[in-house]
């Protein structure tokens, strides 16, 4: 892996799971992380146990929040523009599972998969990727934002269709922004996992 040495990596669902192993490997190559979620205590504990070795003297921070609402990226971007932190790596993933037939899901579930699998990463891009879009005007960084989508997103899976509905919807919308944002140095890529052994997969079987 190469060198992320003076870069700022900021990470939606840092503290468990997918996030907070790329977070973990992003600190160990220099990163200065910036740990996005909605538990202030999870998010503490995990910034605590990245490594130290970013070449920031500010060292890892993190940013309590919802990140399916519109005005928790607000509160982010003000906070950016306060500390004058530019993020050169945007890492959206947050996620939640579904173990339901569609049938018996019910409408307030289906929202809450949908605003944290997918309504969160088009914020993030929107909001983090026009940042990278305005720096690209005066200088030539090398910026990158990488969503985290599932094998799910093609194959589908009984008992996860919003699941997979919602990880389909990010391909679709990386595969856009990779056309959009590219002519402004800005890499737009997806990761498509298969089963990991996460905290979020164990509670679900």
């Amino acid at each position: 892996m190469i060198s992320l040495a003076g870069k700022t990596a900021l990470i939606t669902g840092g503290s468990r799971g997918i996030g907070n192993a790329i977070a973990q490997r992003f600190a160990q190559e220099g990163a200065r992380c910036l740990l996005v979620g909605r538990n202030e205590s999870s998010l503490q504990a995990a910034c605590s146990d990245l490594p130290q070795g970013t070449s920031s003297p500010l060292g890892h921070t993190f940013f309590q929040g919802e990140v399916g609402y519109a005005k928790t990226w607000d509160g982010i971007v003000d906070r950016l523009s306060e500390e004058s932190i530019s993020v050169d790596v945007l890492v959206n993933a947050a996620g939640v599972s579904q173990a339901s037939l569609l049938v018996k899901t019910s409408p307030s579930e289906i929202e809450a998969i949908l605003d944290t699998n997918l309504r969160s990463t088009v914020l993030g891009c929107r909001v983090i990727g026009k940042q990278m879009m305005k720096r690209a005007r005066t200088e030539r960084p090398s910026c990158s934002i990488i969503n985290v989508s599932s094998v799910m997103a093609t194959r589908g899976g009984t008992g996860a269709s919003v699941y997979a509905a919602s990880k389909a919807g990010i391909l679709g919308l990386t595969s856009a922004l990779s056309q959009e944002m590219g002519q402004f140095q800005v890499r737009v890529n997806a990761l498509a996992p298969g089963y990991i052994e996460t905290s979020m997969i164990e509670s679900e079987y």
